[in-house]
């Protein structure tokens, strides 16, 4: 159903959404192959991808002990599949951050890809904190998980802001609305979009139900609930609602983990860590992202006669008073969009008759308080 109901939504948009480069298709075959040699040789055509999966293969995420110099043992180290899926995930941010130049600025692209980056750490940690079998693709499926929210405002533009107005005015998750608007979700729609692109099965299912992992098929489902956490602990770091989400984490996860609630404290805080290393490898500029436990002992430091209830609630209302704030400048921005469609003409961008008629009324009042002449001149 939602599959009908996405290419009805395509099919009348002019906008031609981007296939997967040359690049990233040349990957895809080669890792059916697993030839390490030609995989090597195919990255190094592109300088900045090959310093990048070298960055990462040192990184303290995957690094094991000595130090890594060559492609081909980084490639090793961290196998084809998340190769493919982190070398297509680079291209497409860098694809799609390419567009920013013209956005409108309340659809910010580094901020969406620092917190898609965040949520891949946070994707990885948890699976290393289940003690699970290592599932690499769950890096990749966390960062390309809110594709579909580019997608979107590809798609349509300013309309789809409303999305995120309507949250912050309604409370209600992004995707409900989305559903009510659209008739499916940002991550339908990613899910769509990567299945048609060719990403492995697993990938793009973890992805369709990450808000709903519950109702995901059983096997499917406990990678969309590390989706759905990674989320969550991405929000701490860049949502407007930091402190419920890290209430939240703190009361879910424990139990899903089977650690206490230290041990949950602790991955929070080296999600920020370790997320700050990978910022470079996506091209994101440099930022102190500090740990939601450096944020708190900020806060205790300047009230330390305060318990850590209200050093909760000072951080609560500093957000609140930020989101307002981004609030009041999207309302400023859409009441000159308002006040500009008043008085002139949409087609050939002329001031209207409304206009001539104000500004008459504004001239004659003028010319009448201060006794000096006034004169029209028409022009046909």
């Amino acid at each position: 159903m939602s599959r009908s109901k996405i290419e009805d939504f395509l099919k009348d948009r002019k906008i031609v959404l981007p296939s997967p480069p040359a690049l990233a298709l040349r990957l895809l075959e080669l890792v059916q192959k697993e030839d390490y040699r030609k995989l090597a040789e195919t990255l190094r055509l592109d300088p900045a991808l090959a310093a990048r999966v070298l960055a990462l293969a040192n990184s303290p995420l995957y690094r094991r002990s000595e130090e890594i110099s060559s492609l081909e043992k980084a490639i090793s180290l961290l196998g084809t599949d998340l190769i493919k899926n982190i070398a297509l995930s680079f291209i497409l941010s860098r694809e799609f951050r390419s567009r920013d130049q013209t956005a409108d600025p309340a659809f910010n692209f580094d901020r969406f890809w620092k917190k898609a980056v965040t949520q891949a750490v946070a994707a990885r940690l948890l699976n290393l904190a289940l003690d699970g079998p290592a599932d690499d693709h769950l890096f990749s499926s966390a960062l390309l998980m809110d594709l579909g929210m580019v997608i979107f405002y590809l798609l349509l533009g300013e309309e789809y802001l409303e999305v995120f107005d309507e949250r912050e005015v309604s409370q209600r998750p992004v995707e409900e609305i989305e559903e009510e608007l659209y008739g499916f979700s940002h991550a339908v729609l990613g899910a769509y979009m990567l299945e048609d692109w060719g990403l492995p099965t697993h990938i793009v299912q973890d992805i369709r139900y990450h808000h709903q992992w519950s109702k995901a098929p059983k096997d499917y489902r406990l990678h969309a609930r590390f989706l759905f956490y990674a989320d969550l602990i991405s929000q701490i770091y860049f949502g407007y609602h930091s402190t419920a989400c890290y209430q939240q984490v703190l009361q879910e996860l424990p139990p899903f983990l089977e650690v206490s609630e230290e041990r949950v404290q602790e991955l929070v805080d080296n999600v920020a860590r370790e997320s700050r290393e990978i910022f470079n490898f996506f091209d994101l500029p440099s930022e102190n992202l500090p740990s939601y436990s450096e944020i708190l002992q900020r806060s205790k430091e300047e009230l330390e006669k305060l318990s850590i209830s209200y050093v909760l609630l000072l951080r609560q209302l500093e957000e609140e008073k930020r989101r307002a704030e981004e609030l009041a400048q999207r309302l400023k921005r859409a009441n000159q969009r308002l006040r500009e469609l008043s008085i002139k003409d949409g087609l050939t961008g002329l001031f209207n008759h409304r206009y001539f008629q104000e500004r008459l009324q504004a001239e004659f009042q003028r010319a009448r308080r201060y006794r000096h002449s006034l004169a029209l001149l028409l022009l046909d």
